[in-house]
C-alpha cells in the first residue's frame, strides 16, 4: 500500500508542479505591472521551455538542481 501511495503523490507532483510554477510567475507579473501580464498558461509554459528548457517547469522541486 505505502509503494501505491508514493507512486500517486510522485505523479501527482510531476503533473501539477508545472502548474504551480506558472500560477507564481504569474501572481509576479501582475504584481510587477509586467506586459506579460495578459499571457495564458500554455504561452507561459512554451516560453519558459524555449528560454530556460523544460526543468524550468520544476524549479522549486527538490528533485530537480
Amino acid at each position: 500500500m505505502f509503494i501505491i501511495c508514493f507512486f500517486a503523490g510522485a505523479l501527482a507532483t510531476i503533473f501539477t508542479h508545472p502548474f504551480d510554477t506558472v500560477k507564481s510567475i504569474r501572481q509576479v507579473q501582475i504584481g510587477r505591472n509586467e506586459k506579460h501580464a495578459k499571457e495564458r498558461t500554455i504561452q507561459i509554459l512554451l516560453r519558459m521551455s524555449k528560454e530556460i528548457g523544460i526543468s524550468s517547469w520544476y524549479k522549486g522541486n527538490c528533485f530537480v538542481r
